[in-house]
């Protein structure tokens, strides 16, 4: 129950919505959220913060842990170990694109960042690593 709880909340916070509606017609966000996820309309129900500062990637990566957290079926959800190994990529990946972004000396502009100023694309290629399959 305490994994099912952790994907409530990853889902409230994605969406700034209450797991629980006093209106009586609302279905509730899990089955919303599972809802949305199915039919790929995640980006269309995100808090406006979430969606505006959050990476498309990152996001997909915590909405199909939320998911995968929220299965009706206990046996289906992964156990908290497997949260946190997840979380964990998901921050080790963040850390490592951190690290790649260096301010370059000639110009100020960020290495990893398309801008007029440096007259050049320099992304890295193979960043792939926020793709994880759950």
């Amino acid at each position: 129950s305490d994994v099912y709880a952790f994907g409530v909340v990853l889902a409230e916070l994605l969406t700034g919505q209450k797991a629980v509606s006093s209106d009586k017609e609302n279905e509730g966000l899990v089955i919303q959220f599972q809802s949305w996820m199915n039919e790929g309309r995640l980006f269309n129900i995100l808090d406006g913060t979430v969606s505006t500062e959050g990476q498309h990637e990152e996001i997909t990566v915590v909405a199909m842990l939320a998911k995968k957290c929220m299965e009706l079926n206990s046996r289906n959800r992964p156990t908290m170990k497997e949260v946190a190994v997840e979380l964990d990529k998901l921050m080790m990946a963040r850390k490592s694109l951190v690290d790649e972004k260096t301010v370059h000396e000639d110009d100020g502009c960020l290495v990893g960042q398309s801008s007029y100023c440096c007259k050049t694309d320099i992304i890295p290629e193979g960043n792939e690593e926020y793709l994880y399959s759950f």
